[in-house]
């Protein structure tokens, strides 16, 4: 069940979370704040992104080669942006699939980390970027970051988040989801008075940094996850990380030691399974169960959501809409208080 453990648990978790908390409510609070984070950089880019592709000067520096030397995107083959775009989005899919594996070997948190680094670094590359394929390659890196918190944090929410606090955690991540949206319109918008000044599309990347570094800094403070700690033999880890989390470190609480017993059972069944693989997941039931939950949960991005995000502004732009870069964040308010 445990296989090739440790010799020690991964950054003594007890010592992480005391250091800087010592009610439980701080560490959902750090949960919380992680989710924010994650979901802030999932559509800051997006955003971003967004008001790059109607940036005069922007335009000239990436896309001269393909006829945007005037600043204009009228005369540069769509496939052009397309690849700008979506270069990002593929890798992102590609990261997804490996952090779910990666995290079930070396932790939950280190896989925040190695995410939050990646999007921190790429950052950076896209920033200062000199040609097309340069700010191509440093979106294409950045999309793996964005796979890695895209997989790593629901997982986190699911694993530490008590039964009662779990739809409020939801909650918190799709609110944020859209206000990260929000600000990078917000942010693009702002800058734009810089033009024809490069900060006028450097100045967002900046945020991106800060973003990033945040979350990055604070993932040396987030709690393993217990049912992680359990699965790997930690049960003493375990069981204290669960006792901060609920009960102010009281080990001996009923409650903790409900839930405790709880994840020990739970990972006991799950040894008892097997380990799965892709076979698994490509079986017949499996295959037809995943495809229509997926589908179902992820058809409405279809008709809306992304592809309104990326080239709104542009669209808006082309029919001479004053506030272009506003307008789609009012679209991402009108979907949160929907």
């Amino acid at each position: 069940m445990q296989g090739t453990q440790p010799k020690e648990p991964p950054c003594c978790t007890r010592l992480a979370v005391s250091a800087v908390l010592e009610m439980p409510c701080l560490v959902t609070t750090l949960v919380s704040s992680t989710v924010c984070l994650r979901d802030d950089h999932a559509d800051v880019d997006a955003g971003i992104m967004s008001g790059l592709l109607v940036n005069p000067v922007f335009i000239a520096r990436f896309y001269k080669d393909f006829g945007g030397a005037n600043g204009s995107l009228a005369d540069v083959n769509p496939t052009i942006t397309g690849i700008s775009v979506s270069s990002l989005q593929l890798t992102a899919a590609l990261g997804a699939l490996i952090a779910g594996r990666l995290g079930d070997m070396i932790g939950r948190k280190k896989c925040v980390r190695i995410g939050a680094f990646i999007y921190f670094f790429t950052a950076f590359i896209q920033m200062f970027a000199p040609d097309f394929a340069t700010f191509v390659a440093g979106r294409t890196i950045q999309g793996l970051g964005v796979g890695f918190l895209s997989m790593t944090v629901p997982i986190i929410q699911t694993e530490i988040a008590a039964p009662h606090a779990r739809g409020l955690m939801v909650g918190i991540e799709y609110t944020f989801l859209i206000a990260g949206y929000m600000l990078s319109c917000w942010v693009d918008y702002g800058f734009n008075f810089l033009l024809p000044s490069d900060m006028s599309w450097q100045g967002p990347f900046i945020i991106q940094i800060a973003l990033s570094f945040l979350l990055f800094a604070m993932s040396f403070y987030l709690p393993e996850t217990p049912r992680w700690l359990a699965k790997n033999g930690f049960m003493k880890e375990s069981l204290q990380t669960v006792a901060d989390l609920h009960s102010n470190g009281d080990i001996e609480a009923e409650h903790v030691q409900h839930v405790f017993l709880e994840i020990q059972e739970a990972v006991r069944y799950e040894a008892s399974l097997g380990s799965a693989g892709w076979g698994v997941s490509c079986s017949k039931v499996c295959f037809n169960f995943t495809f229509l939950t997926g589908f179902a949960g992820n058809v409405h991005h279809l008709p809306q959501a992304h592809h309104r995000w990326y080239h709104g502004p542009g669209i808006c732009s082309i029919e001479r809409y004053q506030h272009h870069l506003v307008l789609p964040s009012i679209d991402a308010r009108h979907c949160w208080l929907w």
